[in-house]
């Protein structure tokens, strides 16, 4: 690319660069069509990097251009259309972005047509290994799964991408009773080892529903968009029909501090979820206080969601201020 100033709107003065100039440099970012700036180089363990160096070298003569190169990661974050933005990079500040400037028409455009690449893949799971073979499962249950994903286009292995959402996810699924739909209770990411194996485990817990549920293993890229993937030579999806069982038993203990002073005043309650006599880790759940109103409980202002964390035990807290001002309302 050329970089330069724009003294008026249709005047496009370059910028030249001379063998021993290195005043000003130049980034290149690869942009997902959610916005998400992409990782171009990604080293396991160590490190990554996002933005790309821009090469302004003339060798023995001046130039006027600047160029990048950089190879596209096989990872699901490079999955889809993607575009180009460059920026200039000053000794101190942030980068800034630079406009594109169309030289046949003479103007400034937001978007070039010529800096939007895209790119496709055929997606496989291969060596699928630990998956579930028992259909009836209780609360408590262990779920496992290995398995690598293979681009059947490029014929390489294709890896996770560095932003959480581009991975490969297990997808518990129960039918909504209203609709007769699909509905997600659980999404379960899969971790990813250095030569691109993925695994998964997951302990059903109270998230998903008793009764009849599916798994299925989706691809998503990084900006959520779920990617076709299917198994081996099959052409269609992995799904996995289950029943899910058992009884939750629940254990609570309630502690508080009373104090003079009201804002003082704390309440805490922490309790076990527990199903065969194994204790059901990681569901995602939320408290909400009750007071009793007559023959029915009415849920207070200001604490319903309450946030409920997972140290061994469940365990969520509030004030009661919190607790005074939403009876009342």
């Amino acid at each position: 690319m050329s970089p330069g100033s724009l003294p008026s709107p249709a005047k496009f003065i370059p910028f030249s660069f001379s063998k021993d100039s290195s005043t000003r440099k130049f980034s290149m970012d690869v942009v997902s069509q959610g916005g998400a700036i992409l990782t171009v180089c990604f080293i396991w363990v160590h490190s990554h990097f996002k933005s790309v160096d821009g090469d302004s070298s003339a060798g023995e003569h001046e130039a006027s251009s600047v160029s990048f190169s950089f190879t596209v990661p096989e990872s699901l974050e490079f999955i889809g259309s993607f575009s180009i933005q460059f920026k200039y990079v000053p000794a101190v500040g942030d980068a800034i972005s630079l406009s594109y400037f169309d030289s046949a028409s003479g103007e400034v455009q937001d978007e070039a047509a010529s800096l939007k690449f895209s790119v496709s893949a055929d997606l496989r799971v291969v060596d699928l290994a630990d998956s579930p073979s028992e259909k009836s499962l209780t609360y408590g249950s262990e779920i496992k799964y290995k398995f690598k994903v293979v681009d059947a286009v490029s014929g390489k292995n294709v890896g996770s991408g560095s932003m959480d959402e581009a991975n490969v996810f297990l997808l518990v699924q129960n039918v909504d009773a209203a609709s007769g739909k699909p509905m997600v209770a659980a999404k379960v990411a899969a971790r990813v080892a250095g030569d691109k194996t993925f695994s998964i485990q997951w302990t059903v817990n109270p998230n998903a529903e008793k009764g009849a549920a599916s798994l299925a293993l989706a691809a998503f890229d990084s900006d959520g968009n779920t990617l076709k993937l299917v198994v081996g030579d099959s052409g269609k999806a992995y799904s996995f029909q289950i029943d899910i069982g058992g009884e939750i038993s629940v254990s609570t203990d309630f502690a508080y501090s009373i104090s003079n002073d009201v804002v003082k005043s704390v309440f805490a309650v922490s309790f076990s979820l527990v199903c065969a006599e194994k204790k059901l880790p990681d569901a995602q759940l939320k408290g909400t206080v009750m007071f009793s109103s007559g023959s029915e409980f009415v849920a207070v202002a200001g604490l319903v969601d309450i946030p409920v964390a997972n140290n061994d035990m469940w365990s969520c807290h509030w004030d009661s201020l919190t607790l005074a001002v939403g009876a009342t309302k």
